[in-house]
């Protein structure tokens, strides 16, 4: 039995165990042995349900013969490495999950449960490892977005994206996973909002942002409540959204009065949120995204950390397909430059480097295409 994310269901899967909706947490909407059809699929995610558990020999049916375009591909295309394995993921996302269910703020009181807990700063751990077991490779988080549960996978996103910031300004292993931690406990507050508000498809009126901006100051008073963590703990969580102009919140800070962990996370939580899929908005391209960043430096983002996940992450891996701006599509075959790739131009069989080569010194990146949309281009 393994647990599988609502958006990496596949028709034919069978499910290891019952499904109950948040609402119902008594009468099971499906039960153990059914078959996953693609109907039953579309309705688990549109009911939020965030995982199911499946039968391990479940298989995929064969996928049907590709297009040319994307057979070319395939024949020569490397498959990206993740930064963390799926297990690690799932039981990290599965961990952060129990630390949420074992908060409850009402009127100022505060329950902490330390075992779920000490099974988080284990998963951080193993966090930390997985990033720092290579220390040239590139952060790739393309494979930790979902849709839906944005909550929890926008945390381990951020988690993962501070480590690789922070390991690229020389933190070493200890300090690493204290701020993976803070990283992955930085929208703990949120237990504090209406969860209606948390869950709004579209985007917050004014008093409900208010009400949101809240968050912050909850998570860090909840932590210092319940005794977990340190100040530096306590202060990444409440300053993630201060900005360097002092124009954030809650506390109006500026510079360096905003803490490192603080002004890390930041960076983090903004490129994830930018290129992840909002039910009111659709994702940034990854350039968009740091070119929005970098557009920041000095009034909200600190340079030397922006500077740092523009050389740590990856948002075109080896292995993605991308459209260009000449129209064209290329396989990325290698990553020198995060942002201007080495690809092959299928269909022609060129490999080309966007940052070197001169006849390619005005074309970009313009977007990161699925193999399904690829196919159609075929």
């Amino acid at each position: 039995m393994r647990f599988v994310s609502v958006d990496r269901l596949i028709p034919g899967m069978e499910l290891a165990q019952d499904v109950f909706l948040d609402n119902n947490p008594t009468q099971a909407y499906l039960r153990r042995g059914v078959r996953l059809t693609e109907d039953v699929i579309e309705r688990l995610a549109v009911l939020r349900v965030s995982r199911v558990a499946v039968r391990d020999e479940a298989k995929a049916p064969a996928p049907a013969e590709p297009p040319p375009l994307l057979q070319t591909a395939r024949s020569k295309i490397l498959t990206p490495t993740p930064t963390i394995d799926a297990k690690l993921r799932d039981d990290t996302l599965f961990s952060l999950e129990n630390v949420f269910a074992d908060v409850w703020i009402n009127d100022g009181g505060f329950r902490g449960e330390s075992d779920s807990l000490d099974d988080m700063n284990t998963k951080v751990e193993k966090l930390v490892g997985s990033v720092m077991r290579d220390k040239t490779a590139l952060v790739n988080i393309g494979d930790l977005k979902s849709y839906d549960d944005y909550t929890y996978h926008h945390s381990l996103s951020v988690a993962v994206l501070a480590i690789g910031i922070g390991q690229k300004l020389g933190i070493s292993s200890r300090p690493l996973t204290k701020l993976g931690l803070a990283a992955i406990m930085h929208d703990i507050g949120k237990t504090a909002v209406p969860i209606e508000i948390i869950r709004k498809p579209s985007r917050l009126t004014d008093s409900e942002f208010t009400l949101m901006k809240h968050h912050s100051k909850a998570g860090s008073t909840y932590l210092i409540h319940s005794h977990i963590g340190d100040e530096a703990l306590w202060g990444a969580v409440m300053g993630h959204h201060e900005k360097l102009d002092g124009t954030g919140y809650p506390n109006g800070l500026a510079g360096e009065q905003i803490p490192l962990w603080s002004r890390i996370i930041s960076v983090a939580d903004v490129y994830d949120a930018l290129t992840s899929h909002r039910p009111y908005r659709q994702p940034m391209e990854p350039l968009e995204a740091l070119e929005y960043l970098m557009a920041g430096i000095g009034t909200s983002f600190d340079y030397d950390i922006v500077k740092a996940l523009v050389q740590k992450i990856a948002p075109y891996p080896v292995g993605s397909c991308v459209q260009l701006s000449d129209d064209s599509y290329g396989l990325v075959v290698a990553v020198e430059h995060p942002t201007r790739p080495v690809v092959e131009i299928l269909g022609r069989g060129d490999i080309v480097d966007l940052e070197n080569d001169r006849q390619y010194l005005s074309v970009v990146v313009r977007r990161q295409v699925s193999p399904i949309e690829l196919g159609r281009s075929g």
